[in-house]
């Protein structure tokens, strides 16, 4: 079985009550983690929409819970205690060709948090999926970021004191960082050297039913979300020549949007890339295909019946390129990212404007040791956003002359 191949299920009452009791910490799920997917767990790039359903469902309530914890929502109706968050807040920065101030905030989920979750099932799944047994669970620091924008725009689709820079419109942000992402990413981030899309899966149509806990006796409200898109994304980073190799990260890069929300919520957006761990060609390689039987006999069989399984579904799976060249170092990181127009349920003085969290944990692996990984972290992922709303203001057609 394949790490898409869930259950398919329906929001119901018991489902909203389970979901109403979920913590940060005892439901935050196997799949959106540092230790990745392997490519062989992907669904066929020829799955269906229907098919890719509940492996798009259990990938977006599992970020959406994990961008709650860390950032929780003042319009989310339930009692204060619940709106507890373990991540602590490490400041706040102003960069310039902002005019947002970024809050940095940090949580380490320790080995024995995560060990809890490394190969469990989601409840709203069952899933073969999460951290491979031969290997150490490891702790993950994640560090995220918060900035709250003005709505850059003017009431006619363009975005208003467009000299000044430092604004983005809804749209702008819709465009960047939700339609365009990894394309754009790739434009504004100066370490980026080389892009790839290995595959892209086609989810027209899917739609998932995502519930939130209501306050005690009340009803839990339900959001629609859809215009999904799920694809495998490569970039190329130079980190440091010539000291230092290239790095490159390969995900698995989702993206959904609200579509329909109870009263009180209004347009928002999630990305959520996934680390690809590229292991199978390693294994055919070394001959370390593994059965199921008890007996050599049957192991071979097994292994035999796997490897023309596995030659089949490798015709049907991405093909990474940039991570499987000789000269650089491939490094993982995950992400969550969740964008938001905030409503009258918000803090009066950011109500109408932009809100805009991330939060990742990575490894760049090679000779950098994880104390000066951590060390770069906070100041990269504030840079990226001026470096976005740099890239906003660069995509707008040039003032007419006079």
């Amino acid at each position: 079985m394949t790490i898409y191949e869930v259950k398919s299920h329906t929001v119901t009452s018991s489902r909203r009550k389970q979901e109403k009791k979920m913590t940060s910490d005892e439901e935050l799920g196997p799949l959106v983690r540092l230790w990745g997917i392997r490519l062989d767990q992907l669904p066929p790039t020829t799955a269906k929409a229907d098919e890719l359903a509940p492996f798009l469902g259990s990938i977006l309530r599992e970020a959406i819970r994990l961008l709650d914890s860390a950032v929780p929502r003042a319009s989310t109706p339930g009692p204060q205690d619940a709106k507890a968050t373990a991540w602590k807040s490490k400041g706040r920065r102003r960069p310039a060709g902002s005019r947002a101030e970024v809050e940095l905030l940090e949580r380490t989920f320790s080995a024995a948090e995560l060990a809890r979750v490394s190969s469990s099932s989601s409840s709203s799944s069952s899933l073969v999926v999460g951290h491979r047994p031969t290997e150490r669970i490891r702790a993950e620091t994640w560090i995220g970021r918060r900035s709250v924008h003005d709505d850059g725009d003017d009431g006619d689709g363009g975005s208003r004191d467009e000299a000044a820079g430092g604004l983005a419109s809804w749209a702008e942000f819709r465009d960047g960082l939700k339609d365009r992402h990894a394309e754009a990413e790739a434009t504004f981030t100066p370490s980026i050297a080389a892009h790839r899309r290995a595959a892209a899966w086609d989810c027209g149509g899917v739609e998932v039913e995502v519930a939130a806990g209501g306050a005690a006796g009340e009803e839990a409200t339900t959001t629609t979300w859809g215009d999904f898109t799920l694809a495998v994304e490569e970039a190329r980073h130079r980190i440091g020549r010539p000291l230092l190799r290239d790095r490159v990260f390969a995900v698995l890069q989702l993206t959904s949007a609200v579509v329909a929300a109870p009263a009180g919520g209004g347009d928002e957006f999630v990305v959520v890339s996934i680390p690809i761990v590229d292991e199978a060609e390693g294994e055919r390689e070394a001959g370390t295909v593994t059965g199921k039987g008890n007996g050599k006999g049957k192991e071979k069989e097994a292994g035999a019946e796997a490897e023309a399984e596995a030659e089949v579904a490798r015709k049907l799976l991405p093909v990474l390129e940039l991570a499987r060249d000789g000269g650089v170092v491939v490094g993982a990181y995950v992400s969550v990212e969740r964008v938001r127009r905030l409503g009258a349920g918000e803090a009066e003085a950011e109500a109408g404007k932009i809100e805009w969290v991330m939060a990742t944990a990575s490894d760049a692996r090679g000779v950098l040791p994880a104390r000066v990984q951590a060390m770069a972290v906070p100041s990269q992922i504030v840079k990226d956003v001026p470096w976005f709303l740099a890239w906003a203001a660069q995509q707008r057609p040039a003032p007419e002359a006079v």
